[in-house]
């Protein structure tokens, strides 16, 4: 999905499933551009709006609001796959955008190769959470996220941990899971943060042996949550009180989940 200045922009398939798009008004000297990752027609899309864009408004300046990164996972070269982040994020500086606005991305290599790049405040989201439920303890699924979000989060007052995963090696399935740090969860409410959602596995077993360790509550705020989670475990059981998570990304509605929105 892409909006220009507030405004969602439509679009038809030919037959040959080329994209007919129509023409697009504005009235503003700052043109901001969002894109919402849906599949990669939406690529395709953006591309073409960008060049209508600097034809029609070629004085005006242009801004891509992109909270997540389409194929941000696909950091590295590897047997059995291209380094598709970088050549992504290449493409988006060749579109030669003034500023693109991004949310806390998944991989430092985006944030080293996007151009004129400004990361959202990922505290704002965090702080609407924490206004809104008695909050005691931070913790992070993974030693990753505890190192990148002790630092992000550093001026939120509560303790923090983490947790330790434990995988079957032969399937790679996680089997187990222990809370590290010496901090007392008993009768606390818990907030897990992380950055992406899949199927949701791994805030599963985290919550899980939150609650088993006595936790009174445990919540869960992902930046971007997939679709995919519908079809996991974690909406199906009660590990989970309440999901928190941004519009980075469509998702249908749950009673757990709540979209956080921010300008």
């Amino acid at each position: 999905m892409i909006k220009v200045n507030g405004v969602e922009q439509s679009y038809e398939l030919f037959p040959n499933n080329e994209i007919k798009i129509s023409p697009i008004k504005n009235d503003r000297n700052n043109i901001y551009v969002e894109l919402k990752y849906e599949n990669s027609i939406d690529i395709v899309r953006l591309i073409f709006i960008k060049k209508y864009l600097d034809n029609c408004y070629s004085n005006y300046n242009k801004f891509l609001v992109m909270k997540y990164i389409p194929y941000e996972r696909m950091d590295r070269e590897t047997s059995n796959q291209i380094f598709t982040c970088k050549y992504f994020c290449e493409l988006i500086n060749d579109l030669k955008f003034n500023k693109v606005y991004i949310l806390d991305p998944h991989s430092n290599v985006c944030v080293g190769v996007l151009n004129n790049v400004k990361q959202i405040c990922l505290n704002n989201y965090i702080e609407s959470i924490l206004n809104e439920n008695s909050i005691d303890v931070l913790c992070f699924p993974d030693v990753g996220a505890y190192k990148k979000y002790t630092e992000i989060l550093d001026d939120i007052n509560l303790p923090k941990t983490w947790a330790n995963k434990h995988r079957d090696v032969n399937t790679g399935k996680i089997t187990d899971y222990d809370i590290i740090g010496d901090i007392n969860v008993s009768n606390k409410t818990v907030l897990i943060v992380d950055d992406i959602c899949v199927k949701g596995y791994t805030t599963l077993f985290c919550a899980k042996k939150l609650k088993e360790l006595g936790a009174k509550s445990v919540i869960f705020y992902c930046s971007h949550c997939e679709e995919s989670i519908h079809n996991g475990e974690l909406l199906k059981t009660d590990y989970v009180d309440k999901i928190y998570t941004t519009d980075s990304l469509s998702i249908s509605s749950h009673s757990k989940i709540n979209i956080i929105k921010e300008d």
